[in-house]
């Protein structure tokens, strides 16, 4: 192997070391996303749970309405 030949291999493996270090920052960066959606879904799971109950409270509700007026008819 002569000198150009390893100038060569060495300007590939900067070049690849480059591509790695874009794609460690590219991962970690994703991987910041990621957590962030996560994040963002357990809050809009919390709200779902939360207007679940609203909604089933509120439909109790009526219905205890419901049979106080048809008591009050009768």
């Amino acid at each position: 192997m002569d000198l150009e030949q390893l100038d060569i291999l060495e300007k590939r493996i900067d070049d690849l070391l480059g591509v790695l270090d874009s794609l460690k920052r590219e991962n970690e960066s994703l991987r910041e996303k990621v957590q962030i959606q996560e994040s963002k879904i357990l809050d809009l799971q919390t709200q779902v749970e939360t207007l679940k109950t609203a909604k089933e409270n509120a439909r109790m509700k009526l219905v205890s309405l419901l049979d106080k007026l048809e008591r009050i008819g009768s």
